[in-house]
């Protein structure tokens, strides 16, 4: 791509640009060009503002959904139940992203999303110091009784083998004596 980009190659990549998806080198070349053509400068300042008169509408109708979809009261059971899913992850994305605004623009709502969090927190920390307490009793445990297994297995054939060579003694001393 060459430096100086023509007015209608700017003007046709102004949304891009207002958006920022066009590449640094693509940004910089329309910069460039904003810095010096007065026609396109004010092509941009209009689209623009119509970008993000645009942006501002969309966020109002989103708000505006927002409210009908959502309970108005955070004491409802459906709100509840809402709120349960969230914090679950179990609410799809659309509703996620709903009730993620629905609960940011109100702070009662904001407020006691924060009491459940700390509620989840305590019963998973809870949980998992039970959990691993408990697991630290019952590997222990087991290994003690594996030890004691251990240590009467490891009895067993010593003691065999300690009475055959006792009987062979015996035996032996016997034999030894009558035969001389």
């Amino acid at each position: 791509m060459r430096d100086n980009l023509t007015c209608s190659q700017v003007i046709a990549l102004l949304s891009f640009y207002i958006e920022g998806k066009t590449s640094y080198q693509v940004t910089n070349f329309i910069q460039s060009h904003l810095c010096t053509c007065k026609s396109c400068r004010d092509k941009y300042v209009m689209m623009a503002k119509i970008f993000n008169e645009f942006n501002s509408a969309k966020e109002q109708i989103d708000n505006v959904e927002v409210q009908k979809t959502l309970p108005i009261s955070a004491y409802s059971d459906n709100f509840k139940e809402k709120m349960s899913a969230y914090l679950d992850s179990e609410l799809p994305d659309d509703e996620n992203i709903k009730f993620k605004k629905y609960a940011i623009a109100n702070p009662p709502v904001r407020g006691e999303l924060e009491g459940m969090y700390k509620v989840k927190n305590a019963l998973n920390n809870s949980f998992e110091k039970t959990k691993n307490d408990f697991k630290d009793d019952f590997t222990r445990d087991i290994i003690v009784k594996l030890d004691i297994k251990e240590a009467v297995q490891m009895q067993e054939p010593v003691l065999k083998i300690a009475s055959i060579f006792i009987f062979l003694f015996v035996f032996a001393s016997i034999w030894l004596i009558v035969t001389f």
